[in-house]
């Protein structure tokens, strides 16, 4: 198999320079004497280049004498350095020795081959080139060796490495067709589809193919909208995105498409976002519902975010703060309210305002679980207020003012305790059990009449433990029990009575039972001992005069009667 030469030199250029090296030294031995020893020191120049080829050079002339080699010649045939090298032994070197020497008559007939061959000894595979040249009317023929094992190493690995790449490749596309997102990229100039997955031509609702040859764009109608996208995309040099509306299979779709500037044209992606929308106008609409629901109730609600600033107040805020409303629509941070609170005297004087500030601020990062205080205003009114952590970041803040409520309860207060000391210092005992038969109220008067301990006498004990506590007092005969439950239904049954009850010791108490319109039981207690005592006497002595005067008129009546005969 023959070659021009003109493919040695574009294949194998550093070979034919060394050729062309030892050409010029032949030359220089037809030049005179005086230049042998300038012609000495240039081969010596010549034959280091030549040394440092990889290829392996070997020359002959035409009568097959030997003139020289490189080393890399020799170590690829197997042959030792310090051998004498022959043309016959460059020959047997060879498994393929007549393809060579085919090759061989060629040179002689001034042409060129290139055979691959095998070397014996090393089992190698070269790529043998030879090459006839003739200068300054001497012909000359020149072997080139080159380790073709080398080129079908890398070649192997080319390969190897382009179906790693093609692999690699088919993954990633099966990867980008496995995404539930349309993605695309356009090419540079006319903005042209040149690819997209799977998921593009789904919505599309055409194949890929078609995709490509059609430009077809995701959303009907589009074209234009999506080119246009892309190219402000390239020329801003960043990533732009359009909102985009579509019917798919009847319903309505929202779409979020995105174009970003590539190397090489754009690429796209599309996201579905009704469903966000959709929630996002619930949200809005649940929001909506909330404010009014907050502008009707009369407690005063600030909400701030996290970033310190208001998010939202109701009308019963600013009427009790007593802001300008359209101030507080321009969402002031919180420092900026409290100083305007402060102005307006709607905070408790404090010596340290800065310090209070700052405490206050401090919440939105230290306050975990929501604490309720009672806020006095230099006006005398208290606010009561309850700080909360936001569930959505931030601090919530509700407002309301119990002045009136405290003024109430303190007056309850005062007329309960000026109750409490006025049922304490009555004679009669006096208890009230609430609907629940537990007791609420009971004086010293009604301890003293049954000989209750002050434990006894503790609110909240259930009736039956009141009843337990006189049991000793009582008469009740030999069914404990029985007699119990019966004094228990007299006075909780919600019918007035009175009556009398004999203790042990012949102590007598009335009683009376007077159910409250509050569910609750009134029972009082009198020791009319003494009373009955005296009242028995006074009978007693009663009966007694009217006896004497009952004797003393007897004979009186007689001698009347004895005149009048």
């Amino acid at each position: 198999m023959t070659a021009s030469l003109l493919d040695y030199l574009e294949v194998f250029p550093e070979e034919i320079l060394i050729l062309c090296l030892l050409l010029l030294i032949v030359e220089e031995g037809l030049l005179s004497r005086w230049r042998i020893k300038r012609l000495k020191t240039r081969l010596v120049t010549y034959e280091a280049v030549g040394e440092t080829a990889q290829d392996g050079w070997a020359i002959w002339d035409v009568d097959q004498n030997f003139l020289g080699c490189s080393s890399s010649f020799r170590s690829l045939l197997g042959i030792a350095t310090e051998k004498n090298f022959s043309f016959a032994d460059m020959l047997v070197s060879f498994e393929e020795m007549s393809s060579l020497q085919e090759g061989l008559n060629i040179l002689r007939r001034r042409g060129t081959f290139l055979l691959e061959l095998t070397v014996r000894k090393t089992n190698l595979q070269v790529n043998v080139r030879g090459i006839h040249i003739i200068k300054a009317r001497k012909s000359i023929f020149c072997l080139w060796l080159h380790d073709g094992t080398l080129n079908k190493r890398a070649e192997t690995q080319w390969c190897e490495m382009v179906q790693e790449a093609e692999r690699k490749h088919a993954h990633l596309l099966s990867f980008l067709d496995a995404i539930p997102l349309p993605i695309w990229h356009r090419r540079p100039g006319d903005l042209r589809l040149d690819y997209c997955n799977k998921t593009y031509a789904d919505v599309a609702g055409v194949n890929v193919e078609r995709v490509l040859l059609e430009d077809a764009p995701l959303i009907p109608g589009s074209a234009a909208q999506a080119k246009k996208l892309a190219s402000d995309a390239l020329k801003e040099k960043a990533p732009q995105q359009a909102m985009q509306n579509s019917v798919y299979h009847g319903k309505s779709r929202h779409h979020i498409v995105h174009e970003t500037p590539f190397e090489e044209g754009t690429i796209g992606f599309s996201l579905d976002a009704t469903e966000s929308i959709t929630a996002k106008g619930i949200l809005e609409r649940h929001m909506a519902a909330y404010v009014e629901i907050f502008d009707l109730l009369s407690t005063a609600i600030a909400i701030f975010n996290a970033d310190m600033r208001l998010g939202h107040f109701n009308g019963a805020y600013v009427r009790l703060m007593g802001l300008n409303e359209k101030w507080l629509h321009t969402f002031p941070s919180f420092g900026a309210v409290l100083e305007e609170l402060r102005l307006k005297r709607k905070l408790p004087e404090v010596v340290d305002f800065s310090a209070y500030k700052k405490e206050q601020i401090s919440l939105f990062q230290t306050l975990i679980e929501s604490r309720q205080d009672l806020m006095h205003l230099p006006n005398e009114t208290t606010l009561r207020t309850i700080i909360a952590p936001h569930s959505l970041g931030g601090l919530l803040f509700l407002y309301e003012d119990v002045t009136d409520a405290l003024t109430l309860e303190r007056k309850y207060n005062t007329l309960i305790e000026v109750q409490k000391e006025t049922i304490d210092r009555l004679n009669e005992g006096v208890s009230v059990f609430s609907s629940d038969n537990r007791l609420k109220l009971v004086n010293e008067a009604c301890g003293n009449i049954w000989d209750m301990t002050p434990e006894d006498r503790t609110l909240g004990r259930h009736i039956s433990d009141f009843v337990e506590s006189i049991k000793s007092t009582l008469d009740y005969g030999e069914d404990w029990e029985r007699f119990k439950d019966n004094v228990i239904s007299n006075l909780t049954d919600r019918i007035p009575k009175a009556g009398r009850l004999l203790r042990k010791n012949n102590v007598m108490i009335d009683f009376m039972y007077t159910p409250l319109p509050d569910g609750t039981h009134l029972h009082t207690f009198v020791n009319v001992t003494n009373t009955c005592r005296m009242e028995k006497c006074i009978c007693g002595r009663f009966r007694q005069q009217m006896d004497d005067v009952k004797i003393k008129s007897k004979p009186l009546r007689s001698e009347r009667a004895v005149e009048c005969v």
